[in-house]
């Protein structure tokens, strides 16, 4: 996040945003007040950590001169409004299509989801393609895990990526739930949810019904 960048760091990225079409290490120097030294201590500092990048060189008259300019990841360091329009097109579409249309609606587009990384899914056991799954799930930040400790496997998330979208449209769960059941195929029963005061969303894989299903 920008707040865990230095003073200087968050000023000049800020200047970036301003200044689309880059700047250089003077200009931004002269705006910071700063030393050509320091400046050049900054940019590699963030250009390291992928903030910004080096972008066409500048005619001057003379010797052209390096320009800088914001990443994609550093536009991502600023406050993005992504919940609250994911919530606006949610309440449309459940305006539009009603309770039950909006569940079956989250259902396909969980199908529909799991197609594009069912490859990543190879084996045709369900104990295995359990944990390739949660391998998945953990690269999107679900913070996933699995356990065996009954008769069948139990995925477990603590961490709910949909948070404040569930906590206005419970139905959201329905979209893991397809996801889990297209990539395990198994049967997902939510056995708990953390936006009803659990300390972890359970989902256990029971009946199943062969890769894919």
């Amino acid at each position: 996040m920008l707040h865990d960048l230095g003073e200087r760091q968050q000023a000049l990225l800020k200047m970036l945003l301003q200044n689309k079409q880059g700047m250089t290490m003077d200009s931004i120097g002269d705006a910071l007040k700063i030393t050509r030294t320091a400046v050049r201590q900054h940019l590699w500092t963030l250009e390291r950590n992928g903030y910004v990048k080096k972008g066409d060189l500048q005619a001057t008259g003379g010797r052209p001169v390096q320009v800088y300019q914001l990443t994609h990841k550093g536009y991502d360091l600023f406050p993005k409004q992504y919940s609250w329009f994911s919530e606006v097109l949610l309440e449309a579409i459940l305006k539009e299509k009603g309770p039950e249309g909006f569940r079956s609606w989250l259902q396909e587009l969980g199908q529909s989801i799991s197609k594009t990384v069912e490859n990543r899914i190879q084996s045709r056991s369900l104990p295995t393609r359990a944990d390739e799954v949660v391998t998945l799930l953990n690269e999107l930040a679900y913070e996933a895990s699995i356990s065996r400790s009954g008769k069948a496997p139990v995925i477990q998330a603590t961490n709910c990526v949909f948070h404040s979208l569930a906590s206005r449209f419970p139905e959201v769960c329905q979209f893991d739930i397809a996801i889990l059941a297209k990539l395990t195929g198994a049967e997902p029963v939510q056995e708990s949810c953390i936006m009803q005061g659990s300390d972890a969303c359970r989902f256990r894989l029971e009946k199943c019904r062969g890769p894919g299903a």
